[in-house]
């Protein structure tokens, strides 16, 4: 049934009208300026000078071609007006449409445009050589493939456009196992590599979506306990392609929603281990002090140093030009199915299926070293599962448990809990806490090495004692049931009811004891009950975000 419109309707378009823009709409090429991969050319955006030594922004291509982002003005001779100054937008002449024009920064050099126009090309078996003996020379790894598939992950930084997923790496290890050097290697190397401790989290968003930056972040434990559900998301879906975060922009005095793509390579470095759902989108990395008859030598920048890592990073550049259209075929045709372990899970093979097209294309060697390490690493990964299962189950309880405690004290931004009464809490749901946990010393390292919470001597006293306690800092059980996705599952726990005002709907959490099994029971709150509770100084936390 068509719409009666008035005859004083203007009709704005034909239906030629529309059938034209939309073939147009499916002739536009959109190109990411920072990296891109699109009609089988691989694309970066570069900086050069001009005749007058002004800056300007270019994008170049596989084919050696060059286009302004910027209207270059230019002049036309004609018969009528041999000085008339025309402007021309190269973009739009050759159907370009790109997300900005403004590059913030290109580390591809004019020396390494030189050679690569030039076919100065260095072959990737020398390029993942060089990355190899700078790593053997300053950074130990008690597993020889490593010094294989760190080459290959940076080489890859170059052109993860090509790939719908592209694996985090996550170094752990103690103190002093070289961690910190390792990024100092990896980060002049990295594509448009970015530091956690260079940046407010609040700037991640846009760099990843203008310069589909490398993220590296050190000492991931500190970075980690600041961490908010709008950030988590960002790690959590950030190895996928087609992943985007929703931000609200200011425009016009307006806030409008806007797309932000989180998709870029990621690295994490710390001495504990980072949350379960980020582990399952990392490979994994331990790192150890070294042993006495290792030797490694101090890296120390110098300027040989940086010249070297910049023509390095050149050929890197030159690499993602050559090569991207070799390994995006090899990536279409799962060509690499041939040699998947059949050890490797799905998830598994989503993270290394890029490392073993990566490989391939260095050489058959360095191959057969990947797939050796990606076996090791799904052992290691299956053997991680059980104690995360023990892990995932220890945090829910705590959750749960905390949430039907009385705190100590509230002040300043953290609340107080008994840690013995905690501990006894704990021990009487699950059989397994009650073995594991049989001195206080062994619970109060697991907290600080899983949660990073330590215990706190409390300034008040108890029969003229200080009593031991837990802290735990405002929003850090919020935080930790989204690392976890316990959100969902601890809801479904919680009772729902109406308020005797009949004006609200609160979740409760109220812990009681079953005298037959002494098990801590989450059971439903009615407002007599309630009422009771209240009174007798049971804890009850009628706030939904506090429970959740």
């Amino acid at each position: 049934m068509g719409l009666n419109l008035s005859k004083n309707t203007v009709q704005l378009c034909t239906i030629d009208q529309i059938k034209r823009s939309a073939q147009k709409q499916k002739e536009i090429i959109y190109i990411h300026p920072a990296q891109d991969f699109v009609k089988g050319l691989m694309w970066y955006g570069i900086k050069l000078l001009d005749d007058s030594l002004i800056m300007r922004d270019y994008i170049i291509n596989s084919d050696k071609q060059y286009i302004p982002l910027f209207v270059q003005e230019g002049v036309n001779i004609d018969e009528d007006d041999e000085d008339k100054v025309i402007k021309i937008d190269y973009l739009k002449e050759n159907n370009i449409v790109v997300p900005f024009r403004n590059l913030s920064y290109s580390n591809f050099s004019s020396d390494g445009i030189i050679r690569f126009i030039d076919g100065n090309n260095p072959l990737p078996l020398e390029i993942h050589n060089k990355i190899k003996n700078i790593l053997r020379t300053y950074i130990y790894f008690e597993d020889e493939n490593i010094y294989n598939l760190i080459p290959c992950w940076i080489m890859g930084t170059y052109l993860f456009m090509c790939f719908r997923t592209y694996p985090y790496l996550h170094f752990q290890g103690e103190k002093a196992s070289g961690k910190t050097t390792l990024f100092n290697v990896v980060s002049p190397l990295c594509f448009n590599s970015l530091s956690s401790s260079n940046i407010s989290k609040a700037s991640f968003y846009r760099d990843i979506e203008i310069n589909k930056s490398t993220m590296l972040v050190d000492e991931f434990e500190k970075f980690q306990d600041t961490l908010e559900g709008e950030f988590i998301s960002i790690l959590n879906s950030g190895y996928k392609k087609d992943s985007y975060v929703i931000r609200c922009e200011e425009k016009k005095k307006e806030y409008l929603p806007k797309k932000f793509s989180m998709y870029s390579p990621k690295m994490f470095a710390g001495i504990n281990d980072v949350y379960d759902v980020l582990n399952d989108r990392c490979i994994r990395i331990n790192m150890y002090k070294l042993n006495k008859n290792t030797k490694i030598k101090y890296l120390k920048i110098t300027d040989k140093i940086d010249n070297y890592f910049k023509e390095l990073r050149d050929d890197l550049y030159i690499f993602g030009l050559n090569y991207a259209k070799q390994v995006y075929k090899t990536y279409t045709k799962e060509a690499m199915k041939n040699y998947k372990p059949s050890a490797l899970s799905p998830r598994e093979w989503e993270l290394w299926e890029p490392i073993y097209i990566l490989a391939h294309t260095v050489s058959d060697d360095v191959l057969k070293s990947i797939i050796k390490l990606s076996s090791v690493s799904s052992d290691q990964r299956k053997d991680d599962d059980i104690e995360r299962n023990f892990t995932y189950k220890f945090v829910k309880c705590f959750i749960e448990t905390v949430k039907g405690m009385t705190p100590i004290e509230d002040q300043l931004g953290m609340t107080y809990y008994d840690r013995n009464d905690l501990l006894n809490n704990i021990k009487l749901d699950d059989e397994d806490f009650s073995l594991f946990f049989k001195k206080m010393n062994t619970f109060t390292r697991y907290l600080k090495s899983k949660l990073n919470i330590k215990e706190i001597d409390h300034p008040f006293t108890r029969e003229k004692k200080t009593i031991k306690t837990i802290g735990i800092p405002d929003g850090f059980l919020n935080s930790l049931a989204e690392q976890y996705n316990l959100t969902s599952k601890l809801s479904t726990e919680a009772k729902k009811f109406t308020d005797d005002k009949g004006t609200s709907d609160h979740l409760w959490f109220l812990h009681t004891k079953d005298k037959e099994n002494q098990r801590p029971q989450v059971v439903e709150a009615v407002p007599e009950v309630s009422e009771i509770l209240v009174n007798s100084g049971s804890p009850i936390n009628p706030d939904v975000n506090q429970i959740l």
